[in-house]
């Protein structure tokens, strides 16, 4: 009789999502096969005023570094004493410790000279051609997968330089990999321009603040006259009440529960309908301001300003905002705001339809930035869901 042959078809490695030209298998790789170094950085024993920008974690902004967020090291601390992590053009940063592990960025010319600390990998390839394609895998699902496999949990989650060289992942062919990078890179070249407006925005919402609330910059009326000058009052003269919630989290409660984060939870009886002003008395986020409407609870850590006619709600928000909450907090044990504290509060108060300008025109700016925070945020999950597919 003759013998059947079984055939084993090899399983060929390729993404769900790929550029229709190319058919290739890609390859498997180690990161530090790649690389002519991966090291890290540590913490100098002083800073300077000036000088050399010391990276941190807080530094990086989306895959690139902020320059406004750097320390500064003297030239002796950066070529002595931190020698071994002088950054270069083209290394990468990647986070390997504490609650934003797994940040990356890129080190360009105008961040240099810079140097890092210990909280930051770097990653220097042999070939820079890899460059684009690296960034986003270590952006993608296998190394957030890699990670939660391999760190270590204690005071703080981190990786360690040995675990960053061992990642493995699979690559294409380098024209291959220059059109996926060149894809994703136009992907992030959009989140970025979105995030710059949003901030630019919002330091004009700033500016604008400063010169309505000093009286510098003043509306007129219907008629081109100028408004009454403003008085000074005291912030529970001019509010109808200013209590602490009492609201419980019910976990299949119907109704938002407000807590000193925001939602943080559930409730099954409304205690507020209407538009309120919540402010969290007590803990970290004491001082933490938010503007709710609807029907919610609000937890007993988080006080309530409710209006009356004499004032007009959004302008004692946007005030209350620009004023600066934490100005009112005390102890070190327990930070916290009080009631009696806030009405005490001295404010600016302009006539009621001049409030309601001022009000009207930063809400304005506030719809233009909530605007733009959802187009962060969809680009964010439309490349969330590339690198899900791009990737094997």
């Amino acid at each position: 009789m003759e013998e059947t042959k079984v055939v084993h078809k090899k399983k060929v490695l390729t993404p769900k999502l790929r550029f229709n030209e190319f058919n290739d298998e890609w390859v498997e790789n180690r990161l530090k096969d790649l690389t002519n170094l991966i090291t890290k950085g540590t913490t100098p024993q002083s800073f300077s005023s000036n000088g050399i920008n010391y990276v941190k974690i807080e530094g990086l902004d989306g895959i690139n570094i902020n320059k406004e967020k750097c320390l500064y090291i003297d030239e002796q601390t950066h070529n002595k004493e931190l020698r071994r992590s002088i950054l270069q053009n083209n290394d990468l940063l990647f986070a390997i410790a504490g609650a934003t592990i797994g940040k990356v960025a890129i080190v360009t010319e105008n961040i240099l000279p810079a140097n890092t600390n210990q909280a930051l990998a770097i990653i220097r390839l042999k070939n820079t051609k890899n460059l684009k394609y690296v960034l986003q895998i270590l952006q993608s699902r296998i190394m957030k997968k890699y990670i939660q496999e391999s760190i270590s949990v204690g005071a703080q989650p981190n990786l360690n330089l040995e675990q960053m060289g061992d990642f493995k992942f699979h690559m294409p062919s380098l024209s291959e990999q220059q059109k996926i990078a060149s894809f994703l890179s136009a992907v992030d070249e959009k989140i970025q321009l979105l995030t710059r407006k949003k901030q630019l925005l919002e330091q004009y919402k700033k500016g604008v603040m400063q010169q309505l609330f000093s009286g510098m910059l003043r509306f007129k009326d219907d008629n081109g006259k100028a408004y009454p000058k403003w008085e000074e009052k005291k912030l529970g003269d001019v509010v109808e009440n200013i209590k602490s919630g009492k609201s419980k989290n019910i976990e299949n409660g119907q109704f938002p529960l407000y807590g000193s984060t925001g939602v943080i939870g559930n409730c099954e009886v409304f205690s507020h309908y209407g538009e309120f002003i919540l402010i969290a008395r007590v803990g970290a986020n004491a001082g933490t301001i938010n503007l709710a409407e609807g029907k919610f609870g609000v937890s007993d850590n988080t006080l309530v300003v409710s209006n009356n006619k004499d004032s007009f709600l959004k302008y004692i928000y946007f005030y209350l905002s620009f004023y600066n909450l934490n100005k009112l907090i005390f102890g070190t044990g327990q930070p916290l705001i009080t009631g009696g504290h806030l009405k005490e509060l001295l404010i600016n108060l302009p006539c009621f339809e001049e409030q309601k300008k001022i009000a009207d025109f930063l809400s304005a700016i506030d719809v233009k930035i909530e605007s733009l925070s959802k187009q962060i945020n969809q680009t964010q999950n439309f490349k969330k869901g590339l690198l899900q597919q791009m990737f094997v």
